[in-house]
């Protein structure tokens, strides 16, 4: 009888064992998401929730191991009012996890660009969207002949390990320009809209079926 009862606890041991070293090779893995309630806070506080619309596209079965996080934002932005509206890319900054500040840069469907020219104003016009991607400025590696050649993630791996919260947030602070119709000068209204992005570090059990990992 003791002896079966010495078998059965080494089985169980070795069973916890191979399950331990499973779980430790698994890679860490983040999800990216928009806080909407907040954008949405945004928009009702300028009275914009009725004609602007701003859509990341992230998706909430998008996962990224540490060292391959995003290196760049994919916003669609919607006009809903029957004036033209204007994204004013120097005037927007992105906030990293840090709080450090940076330029805004658009990514260019040729993916070339001149980090050190200003960049003119994206207008949309009335019942339009625009989809665009941008980055930080610092993020950006050009080649010789103005090409991207790399593009670094907005969240460093090291900084994911380190950090003792399972929410890290970087925010995009976007200047909104609605356009009026009226010829006098300076009656074009200016918006600053905080969007924040929330870069979450899942537990292992995210590996887990559905059914079973919730």
């Amino acid at each position: 009888m003791a002896n079966d009862i010495i078998i059965v606890a080494v089985y169980l041991l070795a069973v916890a064992y191979v399950i331990y070293q499973a779980i430790n090779s698994l890679e860490d893995r983040t999800t990216v998401r928009l806080d909407q309630a907040g954008l949405t806070a945004e928009l009702e506080r300028t009275g914009l929730a009725d004609v602007l619309k701003i859509d990341f596209g992230f998706k909430g079965s998008d996962r990224f191991t540490y060292d391959k996080q995003i290196s760049s934002l994919t916003i669609t932005v919607t006009n809903g009012a029957d004036t033209s509206m204007q994204i004013d890319w120097e005037e927007s900054t992105l906030i990293d996890v840090g709080g450090q500040s940076h330029r805004v840069v658009r990514v260019t469907p040729d993916r070339r660009m001149s980090l050190w020219v200003y960049q003119a104003p994206s207008t949309i016009g009335p019942g339009a969207a625009m989809k665009t991607q941008v980055t930080s400025e610092d993020s950006v590696t050009l080649s010789g002949d103005g090409a991207i050649a790399e593009i670094a993630p907005l969240v460093s791996d090291k900084t994911l390990l380190k950090s003792q919260t399972d929410i890290l947030t970087m925010t995009l602070w976007l200047r909104v320009r609605v356009l009026s119709s009226s010829e006098i000068s300076g009656s074009d209204r200016p918006y600053l809209l905080c969007c924040k992005i929330q870069v979450i570090k899942l537990p292992w059990t995210d590996y887990l079926p559905i059914s079973l990992g919730g």
